[in-house]
């Protein structure tokens, strides 16, 4: 839906058939209802962008061009890894960087193939220390979350780390000339990669449920909410927003978005090709 907010010719493609037919249907709903709630992305009407998208048969045509990797859900989360192949021209990255931001993304270059992406790898970073924190038993699974919700994601929401270290000193240097031999004390005390026990994930999933379940029965108390495309919302799309999931706030910002939705008529932006030749 971003390209074809653009004004680029779109493809989704899946292996069975019926799941694209089923995602162009549910593109189609989706797109009436954000236009009716002044929503919609670009300039061009939800009729103008539905007939830019059709379903493609074969993954070659449909991949063609430069690599990129979206956040999920990409409507709402504006950044883009670009990832170019060894041989892709600099030129490519430099139109594809550009039509990211014609199409309102954010995009950034990873200059290299690796492994997971950027993401990813800061994610599992984070995920690694918090399970392991959990674990060992140094924190509960609900104070972990807190240091991040409560604290370091606040931070993180607005600046990044690298950022957040130059603002925390007289520049970048002062920081290192100050804090470089404290940082590697800590991080010689995380240890190897964890197992992910199914112990430390059954207590960890307990303490999940018991959280979700009190946020919704303190919903459940509060007067009815609309959503952002004038639907009724329901608790769970409401909790999202406490709780910051993202695969919620989908289902909560498009109420009619359903499972196989997410799988095929979102996350097939992914896979989205322009009409536009990325080649050289």
């Amino acid at each position: 839906m971003l390209f074809a907010g653009g004004g680029f010719q779109v493809k989704l493609y899946d292996i069975e058939q019926q799941q694209i037919r089923n995602a162009l249907e549910h593109i189609r709903k989706e797109m009436k209802l954000l236009e009716q709630a002044g929503a919609l992305k670009g300039s061009l009407s939800a009729e103008e962008q539905l007939s830019l998208i059709s379903g493609c048969p074969n993954i070659q045509e449909a991949v063609e061009g430069a690599v990129h990797i979206q956040v999920n859900p990409p409507y709402y989360i504006p950044l883009v890894e670009l990832v170019p192949h060894p041989e892709t021209a600099p030129t490519t990255m430099d139109r594809t960087h550009a039509l990211m931001k014609k199409i309102g993304q954010c995009p950034m270059r990873v200059q290299k193939e690796v492994a997971g992406f950027v993401l990813n790898r800061l994610q599992y970073a984070i995920i690694s220390e918090a399970w392991r924190l959990v674990e060992e038993g140094i924190v509960s699974p609900s104070d972990l979350d807190l240091v991040m919700s409560e604290g370091l994601g606040m931070r993180y929401a607005f600046i990044g780390p690298l950022e957040t270290m130059h603002l925390n000193a007289e520049g970048m240097l002062s920081y290192c000339d100050r804090y470089s031999e404290g940082m590697k004390h800590v991080l010689k005390t995380f240890g190897p990669i964890p197992e992910f026990s199914r112990a430390t994930a059954e207590k960890v999933n307990q303490v999940c449920r018991l959280t979700v379940e009190k946020h919704v029965s303190h919903l459940e108390h509060l007067p009815p909410f609309t959503s952002a495309v004038g639907g009724p919302a329901s608790a769970a799309g409401i909790l999202a927003l406490e709780l910051g999931v993202s695969s919620f706030v989908t289902s909560f910002m498009l109420p009619s978005c359903h499972q196989d939705t997410l799988r095929t008529g979102v996350t097939s932006e992914l896979v989205a090709h322009c009409d536009l030749s990325l080649r050289d």
